[in-house]
């Protein structure tokens, strides 16, 4: 007995050990266990912030495509504006260019109508020095005609009647002439004017010319200007934007790296849940194992103590034989179950009664037989708290008592006596496959 107790001892301190072990290991394995929690909350983090800056790089992004949509917008309203512009001072410089040919046209005739005037005035004048030399011959023949009137006063004075009317025609037409030469003056003087005025036009429209030129250059430079600088903004927004995306790309793939990590973490976290639950198992399946043990070694020592004890007294059987009836009543009661008395004389065991004790508080029933020798062997069971089932499995108490314990579902059992294992193993066999509990 005492080697089986150093035994149950030494599996007793195996299982501790072991269960230190597994305890140990499933420290190490909560310190892992947080490191990766640790790392997690970290690529968490990270996650985070790449997804900040990620939608950072958006909002960016948005900003940067209506900024370029404005100033796309303000490039076309300028071009616009420069077209409609350019159309009126195209239009404006097609009307200048039918007023000044108008106005060519009017000064060509006004040059006409000068020349005219000015050929008319010349013959106007060739015609008055024309008569201006006819009045002067015309006086001089009257000098003469005076100095030589001698002949006849009536000749002469007919002669002077006559040329008086003719100088008076003269006159008239030299009155005439000169007013003439007075109206061609004043034609040419409104021609002049005429033409002064249309010169005067023609400068003025010239300077409207050159300043609608100079107001198209201006506007073309203005455009070009502002199509360089529209240029020079989209090409830095569309250096911006390039930037931007390559961050956006870069924040995605930081982004796909830290996804990555979480994955490979919560992977390895599941792994060390798996084998932390494992070892927890493992650790559970220890405990459950050292308890049974424990419970098994107590509830053994405790029935070979009283096999030990009521063996060869005279208060072997609290019910004998005879008294079967009220000993299966007592028993079946306590123990909740149907109880039998197992027929053992195959394997030379009489039986001579029974009785009911308690181990751990719980009722513990004993069928007792003598043997070949007259030597006390007892059948025990009692109810099995675990659960779990146990094929026979034998034990020594001290060098004298042999025990074989199984289980099943319901009940714990137990074959004791002071035969050895070759003689009880046989019998226990034989009561784990009859001797069961039926619900």
């Amino acid at each position: 007995m005492q080697s089986d107790q150093r035994q149950l001892v030494a599996e007793v301190d195996e299982l501790t050990a072991a269960g230190e072990r597994q305890q140990q290991r499933i420290t190490e394995l909560t310190d892992q266990v947080q490191d990766r929690q640790a790392d997690l909350d970290i690529a968490n983090a990270s996650h985070a912030n790449a997804q900040r800056a990620l939608a950072e790089a958006d909002q960016m992004t948005e900003s940067l495509e209506a900024r370029q949509q404005d100033l796309q917008a303000q490039l076309a309203k300028l071009n616009n504006d420069a077209a409609v512009a350019a159309e009126r001072a195209t239009r404006r410089q097609r009307q200048l260019a039918i007023d000044i040919e108008a106005l060519e046209t009017q000064l060509a005739t006004a040059s006409d109508a000068q020349q005219a005037a000015e050929t008319e005035l010349a013959a106007a004048a060739d015609n008055l020095a024309s008569l201006e030399v006819e009045r002067s011959d015309l006086q001089r023949q009257l000098v003469v005609a005076q100095q030589t009137a001698s002949d006849s006063v009536a000749k002469a004075s007919e002669l002077e009647l006559s040329l008086t009317g003719e100088i008076k025609a003269l006159e008239r037409q030299l009155a005439d002439a000169s007013a003439a030469r007075t109206t061609a003056e004043g034609e040419l003087a409104d021609s002049k004017n005429i033409v002064a005025d249309l010169e005067a036009e023609r400068k003025q429209l010239s300077t409207k010319i050159a300043g609608l030129d100079q107001e198209l250059r201006q506007l073309a430079e203005s455009q070009a200007k502002g199509q360089d600088e529209a240029d020079t903004e989209i090409r830095r927004l569309t250096a911006e934007l390039d930037s931007v995306t390559t961050s956006r790309a870069e924040a995605v793939a930081e982004l796909d790296a830290a996804r990555q990590d979480i994955s490979e973490l919560q992977a390895s976290q599941g792994q060390l849940a798996q084998q932390l639950a494992s070892r927890d198992r493992t650790l559970d399946t220890t405990e459950q194992q050292l308890a049974s043990l424990t419970e098994r070694a107590s509830w053994l020592n405790q029935i070979a103590g009283y096999h030990r004890g009521y063996a060869g007294s005279m208060k072997e059987v609290e019910f004998k034989a005879d008294q079967i009836g009220p000993l299966l009543t007592w028993l079946s009661r306590s123990l909740d179950r149907a109880v039998t008395v197992p027929d053992l004389t195959d394997h030379d065991l009489r039986f001579i009664g029974g009785r009911l004790f308690f181990v751990n508080g719980m009722p513990v029933a004993q069928l007792a037989y003598h043997d070949r020798l007259g030597r006390l062997t007892g059948f025990c069971f009692m109810p099995n708290r675990g659960g779990q089932e146990q094929s026979p499995t034998q034990s020594r108490n001290g060098d004298d008592l042999y025990l074989v314990d199984w289980k099943d579902e319901a009940y714990q059992y137990v074959l004791i006596g002071f035969d050895r294992f070759e003689r009880l193993q046989p019998i226990a066999d034989k009561l784990a496959e009859t001797y069961r509990y039926e619900a």
